[in-house]
């Protein structure tokens, strides 16, 4: 491996006075001296971009016929003035053959998200975008794109829409290759699609100023919040796909409704309401008294949101509060209460009207 790569005149001088691993050292070979050439990275240099390694044993200045017999021709370093640690180029070299250290590698998007948590509809162009870190051998790289085991595209890059995949059973196949002359490297990524169209959910006009959804971000018993990259990505299905203009966002973990309802305003989303939900599925649930102080410690931090908002802002103090705390219907768990849901009379409305 090569331990670095520094300036060089067009003398055939030494390019760098570090060994690799072999013991080989890297050069810059040309024909005759150049006026007004710096070194390979000068752009008068006509010879730029020309490397060679060369045996220190039988030429240790630098000089010689072995240069031939470890040539790499063609690798373009043009935009390194200097090159003193691996990232810029990785040679292995094992005897007298060369190897390029390549790494192919892709993400895909759509054009109004990403594509981390939630898959693309068969009716939006996916975007394949080459990640392939090639910058010390670019003139040499070739690619080559393959969605279910046909060719699709030999460009860096690659966009398409994808079939439905709900009906077929069986997910995409995304393939890619980079390759060399001296090397090849290939990636692939598997992709469901859903419909564009759902026909158990027609899409159609609603004659309502507000169209609005709830979202969850969980609460302690109900596993952790989503990450802020999920939250970003469902808001903006909901603001852009869904067509809606509201959501409700409940949870337990105060944090996250609070960065999830700044998200939402920041989507463009009108109407935000957030619902703190302290509910427990295992006994005993909440009392009715911890969860009206524990709602009355998180109203200030909704009426900060508020003033600084541009959506609407609407604290939701309460949502089912007959199963989700005790102290209304009989029973200690969430599961009681709903059992007892039936038996519900006067005395219970009495209870819940006091709250």
């Amino acid at each position: 491996m090569t331990r670095g790569l520094g300036r060089s005149r067009c003398h055939s001088e030494m390019l760098s006075d570090l060994p690799s691993a072999s013991g080989l050292f890297i050069t810059h070979q040309t024909q005759k001296p150049v006026p007004g050439c710096e070194g390979p990275t000068h752009p008068n240099c006509p010879f730029r971009g020309y490397y060679y390694l060369v045996n220190p044993i039988q030429t240790r200045n630098g000089h010689g016929g072995a240069a031939a017999a470890y040539s790499l021709k063609d690798v373009d370093f043009g935009r390194k003035t200097e090159a003193t640690n691996l990232t810029a180029i990785q040679i292995a070299v094992t005897g007298q053959s060369l190897t390029l250290e390549l790494v192919a590698r892709f993400s895909y998007r759509t054009v109004i998200r990403p594509l981390q948590c939630i898959v693309p509809h068969s009716g939006e162009e996916v975007q394949f975008i080459n990640e392939t870190d090639v910058s010390p051998i670019s003139t040499l790289v070739s690619y080559a794109w393959f969605v279910d085991n046909e060719a699709v595209s030999i460009s860096k890059d690659y966009s398409c829409t994808l079939p439905e995949t709900r009906t077929r059973g069986t997910p995409h196949l995304v393939k890619l290759i980079v390759s060399t002359p001296e090397v090849t490297s290939s990636t692939q990524q598997v992709i469901d699609v859903d419909p564009q169209n759902i026909p158990e959910y027609p899409e159609r006009r609603m004659g309502i100023p507000i169209k609005g959804i709830n979202y969850s971000v969980n609460g302690p018993n109900e596993g952790s919040p989503p990450p802020e990259s999920e939250m970003k990505e469902s808001l903006t299905v909901i603001r852009n796909e869904l067509k809606c203009n509201a959501v409700r966002i409940y949870g337990g973990y105060e944090d996250a409704l609070v960065v999830c309802s700044r998200l939402a305003d920041q989507i463009g989303l009108e109407i935000i309401e957030i619902s703190p939900n302290y509910r427990t599925y295992n006994p005993p649930n909440i009392s009715i008294e911890e969860h009206i102080q524990r709602v009355i410690s998180f109203a200030p931090r909704a009426e900060e949101l508020r003033k600084a908002a541009k959506a609407r802002i609407v604290l939701v103090v309460g949502n089912e509060l007959s199963i989700d705390t005790t102290g209304i219907l009989p029973g200690v768990s969430y599961v009681e209460q709903i059992a007892a849901i039936d038996s519900w009379n006067s005395k219970h409305d009495a209870k819940l009207n006091s709250y």
